[in-house]
């Protein structure tokens, strides 16, 4: 099988490469489209529909959160998952007073008693029996762990409960710290993708249930854009990207995340729009019109120190996003590739 080999770096101009010697290089690792398969198979059955991620492959476009370093990488997890294995048997053999093991030695260990995971609270005890057969699937990984606390986001919002308490019983059962670093059960994940991530579905939880809109399944039609089917049919982009251009200069926009609640939807096509160039569909009739305004607007500083003037109430064009929004998403949540 061919495997897609990812890295990623800042972006930077001739005259960037020219004066600094070229730009700093993160590795993320690798990936294949029977790995994909398989994900979005478990995916399917595990969510029951709800969670569609059929749009999940794009070769022109893969996130870097679905890439992961070959097991070679992990010298020591053969090690960890053997000295778990031995903890959690050892534990089982000294009778019914269970020891309270963290949730994550559960889930990485080779084998359980399903007697041992009664010692853990229902919902607890549902997200480690999950991973572990997520493990299963395709192995210990990052776009694995990733796509389950999306899934889980998303289900909640479905059956109109809050998904914050959900986030936080899967980030204590996945996230420990070892020699001083925090780990989600041992992947590398060098861009914070995962830190980011409970920051985003924690706001797409809260802004999805706050829409009061019924939301009956999701559909990731592209690696970057999350659709939600409304219970009367309609599809309404939740998350997605900027696939724009921006007027002035013109390059190519890239910005993301456009998230429901933050920004707003286009009353011509309803794609959410861009808040740095005004984008929304290429065919949209008020895709041009809209970023001749936002290039208008970039000349026209106010005092506040942004490149926008105050929105009037009902503009299409947004203005910066709160400071609280971009401190809860931590490090970058789409990395520009």
């Amino acid at each position: 099988e061919v495997k897609i080999f990812g890295a990623i770096s800042e972006y930077q101009n001739k005259i960037d490469r020219a004066q600094e010697g070229g730009a700093t290089v993160t590795l993320l690792g690798e990936v294949g489209f029977s790995s994909i398969q398989n994900l979005v198979q478990w995916f399917s059955s595990r969510f029951s529909g709800i969670f569609d991620l059929s749009g999940l492959w794009n070769e022109k476009s893969l996130p870097g959160w679905l890439y992961e370093f070959p097991n070679d990488h992990y010298s020591e997890r053969a090690e960890a998952r053997e000295l778990a294995t031995e903890l959690v048997s050892t534990d089982q053999s000294e009778g019914s007073e269970f020891k309270a093991l963290p949730g994550w030695v559960c889930v990485i260990s080779e084998s359980i008693d399903t007697i041992r995971l009664e010692s853990f609270e229902p919902e607890v005890r549902r997200i480690i029996i999950d991973l572990r057969s997520l493990i299963e699937c395709d192995g210990i990984t990052l776009r694995a762990i990733y796509l389950y606390i999306m899934g889980c986001t998303l289900e909640a919002v479905i059956n109109e409960v809050n998904p914050s308490q959900t986030i936080v019983k899967v980030t204590e059962v996945t996230r420990f710290r070892s020699r001083g670093k925090e780990s989600w059960l041992g992947v590398a994940d060098p861009c914070g993708y995962l830190n980011a991530l409970v920051g985003m579905a924690n706001l797409l939880g809260m802004n999805l249930l706050a829409s009061k809109k019924k939301f009956v399944a999701f559909r990731l039609a592209h690696p970057y854009i999350l659709k939600g089917v409304e219970d009367n049919g309609n599809v309404l982009s939740v998350v997605a990207y900027c696939g724009g251009w921006q007027s002035e200069p013109v390059v190519k926009c890239g910005y993301a995340p456009l998230v429901i609640g933050v920004h707003q939807h286009c009353s011509e096509c309803g794609r959410l729009i861009c808040s740095e160039c005004g984008f929304c569909f290429k065919t949209c009739l008020k895709c041009v019109p809209r970023q001749t305004r936002f290039a208008k607007h970039r000349s026209n500083t106010d005092d506040d120190g942004d490149d926008f003037e105050p929105s009037a109430s009902g503009s299409d064009i947004p203005g910066d996003l709160p400071d609280e929004y971009w401190a809860s998403l931590g490090e970058p949540y789409f990395p520009r590739q």
